[in-house]
């Protein structure tokens, strides 16, 4: 299930691109309204409301989330999250979707723009509000630090998601909280 090992200054700078430029693989963002367009795959579900995560794996069987969860700072937090993703065969560019969410579903114009950073197959989902490749934040109103996940949603089948689990244990410098059978908190 691994991965090939990844450039991971490659995909820093990748990241780091899409966030400077809006294109390359934030290019594959998603959402719903006119903004943005539905996702098109099989391997992440979208509900259309005002929740801050509203996404899922399809099987929600096998369900664990993390609260606050860091990396490490830098690209030394960065590249543990890559491990994250090579151990569950995820690739971390090709596997990405930018989620959005209008938290106040177009009447409440208040709420800040809201991103997940979602990587996902067909046998996974590692879904988080912070990207830790480059620290992009979900909002405005959340500090963005690279290394820094955020909440973590996983979803997937038995294997991947044990996996998954079993590395952000390993991983992570510092985790606040776990849950079991459910995405985020």
């Amino acid at each position: 299930m691994e991965a090939q090992k990844v450039d991971a200054d490659g995909v820093i700078k990748t990241f780091n691109k899409a966030r400077a430029t809006g294109s390359g693989v934030y290019e594959s963002t998603v959402g719903y309204g006119e903004e943005y367009p539905q996702y098109g795959g099989e391997n992440l579900v979208m509900e259309m409301n005002n929740s801050a995560t509203g996404i899922h794996y399809p099987d929600r069987t096998y369900e664990r989330g993390f609260d606050q969860t860091h990396f490490g700072t830098g690209t030394r937090g960065a590249n543990q999250f890559l491990k994250l993703l090579s151990k569950v065969g995820l690739d971390p560019v090709d596997d990405f979707v930018r989620v959005y969410r209008d938290l106040g579903r177009g009447c409440n114009t208040d709420y800040p723009t809201y991103w997940l950073y979602v990587w996902c197959n067909s046998n996974v989902m590692v879904a988080t509000t912070c990207n830790p490749l480059n620290g992009d934040a979900a909002s405005r109103t959340v500090s963005s630090e690279q290394g820094y996940a955020g909440y973590i949603g996983i979803g997937g089948n038995k294997e991947a998601v044990d996996t998954a689990v079993n590395a952000v244990e390993t991983l992570a410098r510092k985790v606040k909280d776990r849950r079991d059978n459910g995405l985020f908190f």
